[in-house]
């Protein structure tokens, strides 16, 4: 039995190959909202994969190794995508002076905010990663997004996987750091392929330099550097989502070139229940 790992967690992986497995038979039901949200509201404590139970060792140990592997230092503002019930989010909040976790399952957000909602820094919205606000370009100096695109809505091919990692680039800061990581065993079995396609749609992204890569077992962990010198977009939403810093106006005079120069991040996740959306990327 590998150190990190007890025989209980066989438990868990079985439970988590029936959950996709069920999530694969919904897809046909509705849009990715309801099939997460139907996910969660059938699994026991709402954890359709007991990343929270105690009776398991891998999960922790892997976000703890994950963490491991993220610089070390202060960031201004981070944020995890595909939060689930906030578990990876809730790390964040050490090391981040704000951190936001998006999620497209509403249920899952209800459960992050109950379980955190004594951390002030904390933030939490229901989201689809395909409609990420462009009000929110620039704004992030490390971005997590942990074992959720191959949880798109089928087929996933290499356009919409670039398109999503396009995406991302855009909203992370020059030289802000985002991580990425997904199940990988084998590199012919479906999922480490699949794994591999969604690493390779990271590395393609002109706005993102690689900056390591590890493989551990189980799991593939990539890091990547924003690049963008500049983007001719406002970072302050058009529905003022987030709060300005002083001297940044919500007219939109601020650009993000200009508020990099200066420092500026915005100060707080005002109205996240209600972010406004970019166009659907598919």
């Amino acid at each position: 039995m590998l150190p990190f790992m007890k025989l209980a967690d066989i438990g868990l992986f079985a439970r988590s190959a029936k959950t996709d497995s069920r999530i694969r038979a919904w897809w046909s039901d509705g849009s990715a909202a309801l099939v997460f949200d139907r996910a969660y509201e059938g699994a026991p404590e709402n954890d359709p994969w007991a990343s929270a139970s105690p009776r398991f060792r891998y999960q922790h140990r892997k976000y703890d190794t994950i963490a491991s592997l993220i610089p070390s230092g202060r960031y201004r503002r981070a944020l995890d995508v595909g939060c689930g019930t906030g578990l990876f989010t809730h790390r964040l909040a050490k090391i981040a002076n704000e951190v936001g976790g998006v999620d497209v399952s509403a249920v899952a957000v209800g459960m992050a905010k109950r379980r955190t909602g004594s951390v002030e820094n904390l933030h939490f919205a229901q989201c689809d990663v395909r409609e990420l606000p462009s009000s929110w370009d620039g704004s992030f100096d490390l971005i997590t997004i942990l074992d959720t695109l191959y949880y798109l809505p089928p087929p996933i091919d290499d356009e919409i996987l670039k398109a999503v990692a396009d995406r991302l680039s855009r909203l992370v800061s020059p030289q802000g750091l985002i991580v990425v990581a997904n199940h990988y065993v084998f590199s012919r079995d479906g999922d480490s392929r699949l794994t591999r396609r969604i690493h390779d749609a990271f590395r393609w992204s002109p706005g993102l330099q690689p900056a390591g890569q590890y493989r551990r077992p189980f799991y593939l962990v990539s890091l990547l550097r924003g690049q963008r010198a500049a983007l001719n977009t406002p970072i302050w939403g058009v529905r003022n989502d987030f709060e300005a810093p002083q001297g940044v106006h919500s007219a939109h005079r601020g650009t993000l070139s200009t508020a990099q120069k200066s420092g500026a991040v915005p100060r707080s996740f005002q109205n996240w229940s209600n972010p406004t959306r970019s166009a659907r990327l598919r």
